[in-house]
């Protein structure tokens, strides 16, 4: 089964409220929500570094980052009041022509820091509390892509990563809330 990004976003939007967690999504500030993505960055970064200089496979710790990341991307979305095209599912990445066809023709610490730079430009606008919701989607639109890059790079199935991920994190806190 495929998971599109409506659906992600409503369940994120409604295990966010659930009280699940210490915070609801409106107790936490767009520059709070910023922070969390850009540290689940900072993360997938770390192993990326890792696995190029030790040459050790860290795909599952990867997989889970990047999932993280999605999440995040997905929550400050409904945070800031955009919604994904409700079509627009994670088999749809591939069609944006924006993924090279060989990904490695560059180290994947490149795809990463090219992530890091794209949470940076979010986590900028989030600290100049930006309105305007063109710039914010596009810095969003452009993290979860290039978490399709870095998941193709390694072997993954981004949609599969993101529904574990949460699934497991709803299951760890007690909640029915599942994709």
């Amino acid at each position: 089964m495929t998971l599109n990004f409506q659906d992600l976003q409503k369940a994120c939007a409604e295990r966010a409220d659930s009280k699940a967690f210490s915070h609801g999504l409106r107790d936490w500030s767009l520059t709070q929500w910023t922070n969390a993505l850009a540290g689940e960055t900072g993360e997938l970064c770390n192993f990326a570094k890792k696995v190029e200089r030790d040459g050790v496979n860290h795909d599952v710790d990867m997989g889970k980052e990047i999932a993280d990341i999605v999440i995040y991307a997905i929550i400050v979305a409904e945070y800031v009041g955009i919604e994904f095209q409700h079509d627009w599912d994670f088999n749809d990445l591939n069609d944006v022509h924006l993924i090279p066809d060989d990904l490695k023709l560059h180290p994947l610490t490149h795809w990463t820091n090219i992530l890091a730079a794209r949470t940076g430009a979010l986590c900028m606008f989030s600290e100049q509390n930006s309105k305007d919701k063109e710039d914010l989607w596009g810095c969003l639109l452009g993290i979860v892509i290039h978490c399709e890059v870095v998941a193709q790079y390694i072997g993954l199935d981004l949609g599969e990563e993101v529904r574990k991920k949460f699934n497991e994190v709803s299951e760890k806190r007690g909640v029915d809330i599942k994709l």
